[in-house]
């Protein structure tokens, strides 16, 4: 407030050496750039930085995120329908509210937003994982308003300069809103080439791994012979992808087939260096479950593997299973009748039906871990977890919890009738190759 002061204070401890000049200017730049944030311009109305104190400090920040940093442009669609419908006051709130929403988002992966214009936000964060997209559209889907809002998002990763990731976030935006998509992620640039064989050159340049994690009975987390497959992707300057981002340029590409293709050809060469008991789920897209040869191709490599089907856990989004349900029902049939099982996965967030878990013959219900993080704090996320977790148990299923992090939350879990676990409380993951060294240095128990 008025007439208030800060301080910015760096210590060393007395064995140090005392600070360099450059390191003193250093500090000084610092300090400076956070009293801009602290008392540069904001909007009026949200409170956020304005879009030039967003790209000044983004651009200091992003530089500092080791693990690389991301621009997601964030459009609220319906609020020129909620003006109209219930006057601009509600407007006005509904404004604010989101504003507050992905300042939440934002604050629990190291990032800030701004505000751009009536219905339009930026935020920066540190990489891009899926986790963040997934909580902003739940954030926003959540919201209680006179009128319902929707989200479409662009994501561009910050190479070198912090504007270029905004203006290709913005276009990126745009895609997503042409494409009727909720999300679409800019593509990698390569200098003046053009990325549009990204995935399949990845793919040819092995430039990428299959971790696995551990899924465990919740009642004996340290022992588990199941595993779910997880792609991992680097990009040409060996910086590894969000798997989000990966698959969302596999879908601008056309080839999330392909790249199916190459995890199952994977699993299945390690499966059989693998003991018998040990068990794999593995993510399908819902354009491979689509493709009319895809289910004939999957039989084949499995008969040609000689792994036993029972092994083999396949894996579908809510958003794939729901895209076509005949197709998927049809898929899954086949994939049924010669043993392997099917897990509905990221239960939760999408607008999956009582009817689609009746009609779908799946065998686990995954609970998506946006629930899960709020556990502890949430009755109402308890509710809904108990409440579905009992749902799959009358229908025959068996619940998984998804991003399991603490022991606490593995016994509330337990309490509220889930009965698997995933996440680092169960174990976290690791090369899918390791696994199959450890397997034939000892028996396998957990890898945790």
């Amino acid at each position: 407030g008025e007439g208030s002061a800060a301080a910015l204070c760096f210590v060393r401890s007395a064995e140090a050496q005392a600070f360099s000049p450059q390191e003193g200017a250093a500090a000084r730049d610092m300090a400076d750039l956070l009293r801009q944030f602290i008392t540069g311009p904001r909007q009026t109305l949200t409170g956020l930085l304005t879009v030039p104190a967003f790209e000044q400090w983004a651009a200091w920040r992003g530089a500092r995120f080791t693990s690389g940093a991301a621009v997601l442009f964030i459009n609220i669609n319906g609020l020129q329908r909620l003006n109209a419908l219930h006057g601009l006051a509600a407007g006005d709130r509904a404004i604010q509210t989101v504003g507050e929403v992905l300042t939440q988002v934002a604050a629990a992966h190291e990032g800030v937003v701004a505000h751009a214009s009536a219905d339009r936000y930026l935020m920066l964060v540190k990489g891009a994982e899926s986790s963040v997209v997934q909580e902003i559209c739940a954030a926003v889907d959540a919201l209680q308003t006179p009128h319902p809002l929707a989200v479409r998002i662009g994501v561009a990763s910050v190479e070198e300069n912090c504007l270029h990731a905004v203006a290709r976030a913005e276009a990126a935006c745009a895609q997503a809103r042409q494409r009727e998509q909720r999300v679409c992620f800019a593509e990698i640039s390569n200098g003046d080439a053009e990325p549009v064989s990204f995935v399949r050159e990845a793919l040819d340049a092995g430039r990428y791994e299959i971790v696995v994690q551990p899924i465990a009975p919740l009642v004996r987390p340290g022992q588990t012979n199941r595993y779910e497959a997880l792609l991992r992707v680097r990009d040409r300057k060996d910086r590894l992808l969000p798997p989000a981002q990966f698959m969302a340029l596999a879908a601008q590409e056309g080839v999330e087939p392909l790249v199916d293709q190459c995890v199952v050809r994977t699993v299945l060469d390690r499966l059989t260096r693998l003991p018998d008991s040990v068990e794999l789920a593995v993510n399908l897209s819902g354009a491979a479950v689509r493709e009319a040869s895809f289910a004939g191709w999957l039989l084949d490599e499995i008969t040609r593997s000689g792994v036993a089907p029972q092994r083999l856990i396949f894996e579908l989004s809510e958003r794939d299973a729901l895209s076509d349900a005949s197709a998927a029902r049809a898929f899954m049939t086949q994939l049924i009748e010669r043993g392997c099982r099917f897990a509905l996965d990221d239960f939760g967030v999408g607008s999956s039906s009582l009817a689609l878990l009746r009609d779908l013959p799946f065998a686990y219900l995954k609970l998506d871990g946006a629930f899960i993080r709020d556990l502890l704090r949430d009755p109402r996320a308890q509710s809904v977890i108990r409440a579905a977790a009992q749902l799959a148990r009358a229908l025959g299923m068996e619940s998984v919890a998804e991003n399991v992090e603490t022991p606490i939350l593995c016994m509330k879990l337990l309490e509220l009738d889930v009965q698997y676990g995933q996440g680092h409380a169960i174990g976290r993951p690791l090369p899918l190759d390791r696994l199959v060294e450890m397997s034939s240095a000892a028996p396998l128990a957990c890898a945790s």
